[in-house]
C-alpha cells in the first residue's frame, strides 16, 4: 500500500506500508537490529535495475511494537513479531514516472 505523504509529485515523499502474516511457530524479525551484530533486520531495498522515479528515505521502520527475547544461538535479545506484522519505508518521488520495484526481507 502506497500512502502520500506530501502529494505524488516530484519531490514528494511517500510511505509504503507493508503488512505480513506469520504462520504460527514462526516470527520476523524487527526493522530494528539487536544492540549486537546477530541477525539481519528486516528491510526494505529497492530492485536497481527496475525501480525508478524514487529513492529510499531513511531505514525501514516497524509498524508496531515488537515482542523481545534473548536468543541463545545469536547471544543478545533480538526483536520479532508473531501472528503478524507491519512495516513502513519512506520514498522521496525523483521522477515523474514512478515504478516500485523491491524486496522485504
Amino acid at each position: 500500500e502506497l500512502v502520500p505523504a506530501q502529494g505524488h509529485n516530484v519531490g514528494g515523499v511517500a510511505t509504503l506500508r507493508f503488512s505480513a502474516t506469520v504462520a504460527p511457530g514462526f516470527y520476523i524479525y524487527s526493522a530494528q537490529p539487536p544492540a549486537q551484530a546477530a541477525n539481519l533486520p528486516t528491510r526494505f531495498s529497492l530492485d536497481a535495475g527496475e525501480a525508478k522515479g524514487v529513492a529510499l528515505v531513511g531505514a525501514t521502520q516497524d509498524g508496531g511494537k515488537p515482542k523481545q527475547k534473548y536468543d541463545e544461538t545469536f547471544e543478545t535479545d533480538v526483536r520479532y513479531f508473531e501472528g503478524s506484522a507491519t512495516f513502513t519505508q519512506r520514498l522521496r518521488i525523483t521522477a515523474p514516472e514512478v515504478r516500485i520495484v523491491g524486496l522485504l526481507r
